[in-house]
C-alpha cells in the first residue's frame, strides 16, 4: 500500500474534538520517523527515512544474514534467502520525541479503528 498523502488536520469537529480526516500522513518531530493512517480503509502506516547509503548498508548486511541462515538451516532443505526478513530501526528516540510518537500513534489508532473504550 502507497503512502498517504499529505493533509491536514480537520478540526471542524461539532463536539470540539479533533478529528483528522480520512486520510493523514502526520510528521512528528522525532528525527525520522513517520506515521500515517486512514480512517475508511482502517490502516497505519509507520515509516522511517534513510539514505541511499543507508539502504546499501542495510541490504548487504541482510544478503549476510540471509546466507548465513540458509548455510544454518541446510539439513532441512533449501533456505529462501529472498523471503529473509530484515528489521529497519529509527534513530534512537529521546523521552519527549518517544511521547509525541506515542501520542501520534493514539491519534492515528484512533482515527482509523475508532478510540478505545
Amino acid at each position: 500500500m502507497p503512502p498517504p498523502s499529505d493533509v491536514p488536520f480537520d478540526t471542524s469537529a461539532p463536539d470540539g474534538e479533533t478529528v483528522a480526516p480520512a486520510i493523514v500522513q502526520q510528521e512528528v518531530a522525532c528525527r525520522n520517523l513517520h506515521g500515517g493512517w486512514n480512517r475508511e480503509v482502517r490502516w497505519i502506516q509507520v515509516a522511517i527515512d534513510l539514505t541511499v547509503a543507508e539502504i546499501r548498508s542495510l541490504l548487504e548486511h541482510a544478503e549476510r544474514e540471509a546466507a548465513a541462515a540458509a548455510r544454518t538451516n541446510e539439513h532441512i532443505g533449501e533456505y529462501f534467502t529472498e523471503q529473509h526478513q530484515v528489521k529497519v530501526w529509527s534513530d534512537v528516540l529521546d523521552r519527549g520525541e518517544a511521547n509525541k510518537t506515542i501520542l501520534a500513534l493514539r491519534r492515528a489508532r484512533d482515527a482509523a479503528y475508532g478510540k478505545d473504550a
